[in-house]
């Protein structure tokens, strides 16, 4: 932003906040006026339509997304908030409190009294809405400082911006003492009162300590709902009174949009937000050791780094990061670092809460009613939202992130940074002020207790394998005796990676050298060439390389990859920890360790250096994995380093997509095209993922024997037969998601599942393609293998798997497509296979299409009942 453009938007700030003096709460009518001077000072600054609308636009367009969605979002909400909402709506009349209404006020006026900074108010207004639901009093909300709360938020499903009777009446509700009780009353001869302060120092009551009370207990009986409520957690109860309060401004939607722009985000991202303490902003005040809180809650540069790292070992598919701090120079710092991290270069801190604070006032020399302090309030909520609209959220220990964790899906990935470094870290417990956020059952990672949790990491991830290597062939015995004594030194220092998995690649890279492999080095080649053999579709081939990394794995070979029909693997996958795409001597000797064969033994080969394997998946019927973990060679490298007990702990749906995640990460064309399907389907938040299997023929392919064409039909999937556990699934997840996404072969099986339930959402830009057609001997559909249009069929087919893949609940039909999906995302989440939707048990199913039997062993159930929470494994 120019100086010019800068001083054209103080300007107009400074006239909407005239306009706004003495106006109560700042009402639609003045906010669609701040819209339009926004909105033109926008179109000077030269910002286009096609980047960002104008400020009128935007909110004409999410009005009336909010009218659409206004009937299926309240019944959404738990029957306490639905109830309220409706005493709320009762208890108004023409914008104003019917004169009957008892009303609670929240109030932030003039910075006498502080309110905290921005997610001290968050949380603040959710207590709020909590003490007035339980106490039956209509919540209304007197706060204007620094700038008029509807400059940012609007009201949503209650209007609690209504005109209501003036009082100076005050109580304290919400300041704590060890007997809430004393605190908490109806105060029935009371009609309205303020609360000034909710949150900050000195300490208030929680949000739990409201949840535990008598009076809420009392109301939560009186209606029979205590027993749905235990089973909320204290996120999915913040989450849902913000959701009922507020709707984000049109205008800091359109500044978040700004910010994303500035730092050049486009796709999915880590938020991170860093909190270096008031200082950073040339603040001067109190000694240090007045205010001890500042220093405990400055957040460190590695440890944030260093979870960094690991949120972007376990979200694969997510490369950027957008960063958050109050100290501009940590953030440069941060970027400098690791260039990945982005963050908003037009946006200069800003802490609300400063201008209260009568002791900083002769070093803040800020006016109140500068349009530079509404330019302030307005970019930190809008930085909140960037936060809250992030893939994974690094949560700091600050109010400002747990703001933005309020205003976010409670299901979605969220990770509290001093426990990231723990295997079990999202359950990590968020102490300041007493708000333990992730009580009480909140989709708790690993059901246990936080000391089991750290006993099983001890055990799964702490032994370390047996020093040295096994001695083998004298040919090549010093190559890999050192790749292996490297492994075996590694191996136990990793703990996003099985020890077996981080042996092998640790292994793999010790064995390659400036592009190519060591002299001397064992090798195993995956081949997809020329399509004279088939190597199936883009499922079969992903299972396919995945059973090939452990075939090398107990081989102790280097795993290399020569694939390039139709299009290089790497336009697609890109090599994430082991650098499959290396050159090897070249080798024309195939040998067919993948062929299914009871008798048949896996062998070591010791004689043989390199070899190739053509066909690892597909028909005729291959080994599946399940045969390769069980082979006499797995278990003979389990046991010579001590991890037998520990592999069979673990499943077959966690080794897929731990072999996934060592060989590959998506090409940003594949992730960049993913985000144009789900933009074409209308999908923005949370969806389930669904995909259906009409066959080849739907494509217009003809000419397969009907020996094989039987096989198909019977992997059709049915349409009736995926609504229904499509609305099963959504019943009883309700809370997670609201829309689906569908992928299928068929065109107008799309539309029809469309018309058949508006929830049910496609990609419109998606054309149906079948790689593994372009190989298949008597196809009468004739396709150039180097069109350009194959090309994009390749990129589209692995788009479509890695939106399938990132949905909240993934509905798997009889088609390795969908499987290959569940190998990109693995078993922690929601997996449902369409075939035993409705059996009480399919929430433990199997997938018997091939023998690959993943969702074996022991795994956790994903869904459970009783509790409609959603747990993981």
């Amino acid at each position: 932003m120019t100086v010019a453009e800068r001083e054209r938007r103080i300007e107009l700030l400074r006239e909407r906040m005239h306009q706004s003096d003495g106006v109560r709460g700042g009402g639609s009518k003045g906010m669609d006026d701040f819209a339009q001077v926004f909105g033109g000072a926008q179109e000077e600054m030269g910002a286009t339509k096609e980047v960002i609308p104008e400020r009128s636009e935007l909110r004409r367009d999410q009005q009336k997304q909010a009218t659409d969605d206004t009937a299926s979002s309240f019944s959404s909400f738990s029957p306490w908030v639905q109830d309220y909402i409706t005493f709320h709506k009762s208890a108004l009349e023409n914008g104003q409190l019917k004169e009957d209404a008892k009303y609670i006020i929240y109030t932030c006026k003039d910075g006498k009294i502080k309110c905290g900074g921005i997610g001290d108010r968050v949380i603040g207004m959710i207590k709020m809405f909590y003490l007035a639901m339980m106490t039956r009093r209509v919540l209304v909300m007197d706060a204007d400082f620094p700038v008029p709360l509807t400059l940012v938020l609007d009201p949503a499903h209650i209007q609690w911006n209504a005109d209501f009777p003036h009082t100076d009446a005050n109580f304290p509700d919400l300041i704590w003492k060890a007997d809430v009780e004393n605190n908490l009353s109806l105060r029935s001869e009371t009609r309205g009162y303020r609360i000034r302060q909710t949150g900050g120092v000195p300490r208030k009551l929680a949000l739990d300590d409201l949840w535990s009370s008598e009076l809420m207990a009392n109301h939560l009986k009186m209606n029979q709902w205590a027993e749905l409520a235990s089973k909320m957690t204290l996120a999915e109860k913040a989450h849902e009174a913000m959701r009922a309060l507020f709707q984000i401004s049109p205008t800091v939607v359109s500044r978040a949009e700004e910010f994303k722009a500035s730092a050049n985000i486009t796709g999915p991202y880590i938020g991170m937000h860093m909190r270096k303490g008031d200082a950073a902003m040339g603040v001067e005040g109190p000694t240090a050791s007045k205010r001890p809180m500042q220093i405990d809650r400055t957040t460190s540069n590695d440890m944030l780094m260093e979870c960094w790292q690991e949120m972007k070992k376990d979200h694969p598919n997510v490369h950027i990061a957008y960063l958050a701090s109050d100290d501009v120079k940590t953030k440069q710092n941060m970027s400098d670092a690791d260039p990945f991290i982005h963050f908003a270069k037009d946006m200069k801190p800003f802490h609300v809460d400063l201008l209260a604070r009568s002791n900083y006032a002769s070093s803040l020399q800020v006016n109140t009613t500068d349009p530079l302090v509404a330019q302030g309030v307005i970019d930190v909520w809008a930085e909140m939202w960037v936060l809250a609209q992030s893939t994974c959220f690094i949560i700091s220990k600050s109010m400002f992130s747990f703001g933005s964790l309020y205003l976010r899906d409670p299901k979605k990935c969220s990770v509290y940074l001093e426990r990231c470094q723990m295997p079990a870290h999202r359950k990590g417990y968020y102490t300041l002020y007493g708000e333990a956020i992730y009580q009480r059952g909140f989709v708790v990672i690993e059901n246990r207790t936080d000391a089991a949790a750290a006993e099983d990491d001890d055990e799964k991830y702490g032994q370390k394998g047996t020093e040295g290597a096994e001695d083998v062939h004298h040919k090549i015995e010093s190559s890999v005796s050192k790749a292996y004594a490297a492994a075996d030194e590694m191996a136990s220092h990793d703990l996003v990676f099985s020890p077996w998995v981080q042996h092998y690649i640790s292994f793999h890279q010790s064995s390659v050298a400036d592009g190519k492999l060591n002299d001397g080095a064992r090798y195993i080649i995956y081949e997809c060439k020329d399509g004279s053999v088939r190597c199936g579709g883009a499922g079969d081939r992903l299972v396919g390389m995945i059973k090939m990394f452990y075939l090398a794995l107990c081989t102790k070979r280097v795993l290399v990859i020569d694939s390039s029909f139709p299009i290089p693997l790497e336009q697609v996958l890109n090599p994430s920890h082991i650098e499959w795409n290396v050159s090897f001597p070249e080798t024309h000797l195939y040998l067919p360790d993948m062929e299914h064969n009871d008798s048949a033994q896996l062998e070591m080969r010791e004689d043989t250096i390199g070899y190739r394997i053509r066909q690892t998946n597909a028909w005729p019927r291959k080994k599946d994995l399940n045969d390769i973990w069980k082979s006499s060679l797995m278990m003979k490298h389990l046991e010579q380093h001590q991890w037998v007990d520990q592999a069979n702990s673990f499943t077959l749906a966690a080794a897929c997509k731990e072999a996934f995640r060592a060989m590959f990460k998506l090409d940003p064309i594949v992730i960049a095209r993913a985000q144009e399907f789900k933009s074409s389907a209308g999908i923005t938040g949370t969806y389930a993922g669904l995909h259906m299997r009409k066959g080849d023929s739907n494509m217009g392919v003809t000419g397969q024997g009907e020996a094989e064409l039987k096989g198909l039909k019977a992997r059709e999937t049915d349409n009736s037969k995926t609504l229904s556990c499509y609305h099963e699934v959504k019943a009883l997840h309700s809370n997670a998601f609201n829309v689906a996404y569908l992928a299928s072969d068929d065109s107008d099986t799309k539309k029809a599942m469309a018309e058949a339930d508006s929830s049910i959402h496609f990609a419109t830009n998606m054309n149906p393609f079948h790689i593994d057609l372009l190989a298949r001997e008597g196809i009468t559909k004739s396709i150039d293998a180097v069109d350009p249009a194959v090309a994009q069929g390749v990129i589209d087919t692995w788009a479509e798997m890695s939106v399938l893949s990132e949905s909240t609940c993934i509905l798997l039909s009889q088609s390795m497509f969908s499987f290959g999906a569940l190998y990109m995302r693995g078993a922690r989440d929601c997996v449902v296979h369409l075939n035993s939707c409705h059996d009480a048990s399919h929430r433990e199913g199997h997938n018997s299409f091939y023998g690959e039997q993943i969702l074996g062993r022991g795994w956790v159930v994903m869904m459970n009942v009783t509790t409609q929470i959603l747990s993981y494994n």
